[in-house]
């Protein structure tokens, strides 16, 4: 798989004079030049006319590099009252597994603390054009708190007008200020 996926890359990001289409997610060359590669390589030839978004979408995952982590695994275990155990095949393939799943744990992280960070400010910019909700008042204040809460700041998002935020806003602050703070 990863001398295919390699290749891909080379013909993909090297080779000067090529096209790529998205829509298909085929390399577009003309037939003569496919021709030309494929008797330079054989190998060429399956990547020609072919839909190639496995190797975007499943290769690159699997063969690009992700964040240094932790250290590598290695062959050899720690010394044991002076003697050197290897680990088996299995022992190390699943070590490498550990770490590919933290590495995916550790981006998909990252990723979804940016899409609710964005979604954050979109949210938060709507509340600054409210013209019921002045800027700088207590009330704008608890409405910039009450939107820290995903599921508030969801409602908020989906409210149809800002009549509708301002009356959610509303409701829940005058339930807080009567003291009746665990129902939000």
């Amino acid at each position: 798989m990863k001398p295919d996926y390699q290749l891909f890359k080379k013909l993909k990001f090297g080779e000067s004079g090529l096209g790529w289409n998205e829509n298909t997610k085929t390399i577009e060359a003309s037939p003569i030049w496919w021709l030309q590669k494929t008797q330079e390589n054989p190998k060429y030839a399956k990547f020609s006319d072919k839909d190639l978004s496995l190797y975007m979408q499943y290769y690159d995952t699997l063969f690009q590099r992700p964040p240094n982590l932790f250290p590598a695994p290695s062959l050899k275990s720690s010394k044991s009252s002076g003697t050197k155990i290897k680990k088996s095949g299995a022992e190390f393939v699943r070590a490498g597994l550990d770490s590919l799943a933290a590495a995916m744990s550790y981006m998909s992280t990252q990723s979804t603390i940016a899409t609710d960070d964005a979604t954050l400010n979109v949210a938060v910019d709507i509340l600054d054009n409210m013209e019921q909700v002045p800027s700088g008042s207590e009330l704008y204040f608890y409405a910039k708190r009450y939107l820290l809460e995903k599921g508030n700041m969801t409602l908020f998002l989906k409210a149809r007008s800002n009549e509708l935020r301002y009356d959610e806003i509303m409701y829940n602050f005058t339930r807080r200020a009567g003291g009746n703070q665990n129902d939000n």
